[in-house]
């Protein structure tokens, strides 16, 4: 409890740093400390026949590392923590205009343990450790790329909407959007090829969350690729409308956890389809989201459609097809090595949607010139030298 408090207020000045444009400021220490408390948690995974109540020990690690982490930010970087004396009338309109958000926290909260409650309660706890390890640790993982992404970008949301300028709103919308979807789509690609080698080698007692990860990865996508257009909603202070659509969305998907998790509820036969209830309850409200939130930010700050983002599907499975038949009738009978057989399918089927990507005109000469400038390490050693 102390070390989510401490990560909250971690968090509050993470985001007032991004805000001034100070990524390193707020991205090395979380990287650093981030990286110390995996380090330490993986350790005592690797040990834990040998270490007395692991529990304590892994919580003991997470408040540990917060505390340094904290006296880090609080006193390396306090002159960037200047507070005026607050202004009561300013605040008072800012909760003011917040509150729906609040409303959309707390159901969030509930919905979200809901549906385990619901899970464990009608069938039992394995079911929901095969499903918590999807829902829990990859897809939160791959949630993280998008979610920095994202982050890096919402305070120009702020100032292109304030000055009115929606083609600026639009080419870096846009072009987040697009890298994301390449982004999840590869790791689609790859789960659905080496998916079952990745967990046969280091799972192989979570072969039943694989299925899971099959149909929920596809919810990973959908909630990437709709971060921008939540987030430019609230940028452009339309928070109430932002919290109505997400609570709406909320108590659609508890309706359908209680329809399809249980076999029975209150008395009532029910689907009883248990992990892929719960999958479907997360997929259907978020596909209905999509369509929702892009008809709102099309009629309030003129951001359409992305056509030639539908064609990042069919290329997708079109790479999957093309690897799995050369997998199955040259690349299976040649190599029987497990790990060089994942190694050559990867360097083989990311590139070959890449390729196919360029082929169509999705990416273009300008993304190559985006991540050649990426690559400089002259420009963050400036940003760095500015920053601190």
């Amino acid at each position: 409890m102390f070390s989510n408090v401490i990560t909250s207020l971690l968090n509050i000045f993470s985001t007032h740093l991004r805000s001034k444009f100070k990524v390193f400021k707020a991205e090395l220490p979380f990287s650093i400390f981030t990286t110390s408390q995996n380090i330490l948690i993986i350790f005592i995974a690797f040990n834990i026949s040998y270490i007395i109540n692991p529990l304590f020990w892994i919580s003991m690690i997470l408040i540990l590392i917060n505390i340094p982490y904290a006296f880090v930010v609080f006193t390396m970087f306090k002159k960037d923590f200047k507070f005026n004396k607050p202004n009561k009338t300013f605040i008072v309109e800012y909760l003011k205009g917040t509150k729906y958000l609040m409303v959309f926290t707390i159901v969030s909260i509930v919905t979200a343990n809901i549906g385990n409650i619901v899970l464990a309660y009608s069938f039992d706890n394995e079911t929901l450790a095969y499903l918590y390890l999807v829902t829990g640790y990859i897809l939160p993982t791959i949630g993280m790329f998008t979610a920095s992404m994202i982050s890096l970008c919402t305070p120009l949301y702020s100032k292109f909407l304030s000055k009115g300028d929606y083609t600026s709103l639009k080419t870096i919308v846009y072009k987040t959007e697009k890298y994301i979807s390449v982004l999840i789509l590869s790791i689609i690609i790859l789960i659905f090829l080496i998916g079952d080698k990745i967990f046969l080698l280091f799972l192989p007692k979570y072969l039943k969350s694989l299925p899971i990860l099959y149909v929920l990865i596809f919810y990973s996508y959908l909630e990437g690729i709709n971060r921008n257009y939540g987030i430019v909603l609230i940028s452009g202070k339309k928070q109430k409308l932002s919290a109505n659509i997400s609570i709406i969305f909320m108590t659609f998907r508890l309706i359908l956890f209680f329809i399809l998790i249980p076999k029975t509820f209150l008395y009532f036969e029910m689907l009883g389809l248990g992990t892929f209830g719960y999958a479907i309850a997360l997929i259907i409200p978020m596909i209905i989201l999509t369509v929702i939130l892009r008809v709102f930010d099309k009629k309030l700050f003129k951001l359409n459609l992305q056509k030639k983002l539908i064609l990042h599907a069919p290329i997708a499975l079109f790479t999957i097809i093309t690897m799995a038949i050369l997998n199955n009738n040259i690349l299976e009978n040649l190599i029987h090595d497990d790990v060089v057989l994942i190694i050559i399918l990867v360097a083989l089927a990311l590139p070959l949607f890449i390729i196919l990507l360029f082929v169509s005109k999705i990416l273009t000469r300008s993304d190559i010139r985006f991540f050649f400038e990426l690559l400089k390490l002259s420009r963050y050693k400036k940003s760095m030298k500015d920053e601190f």
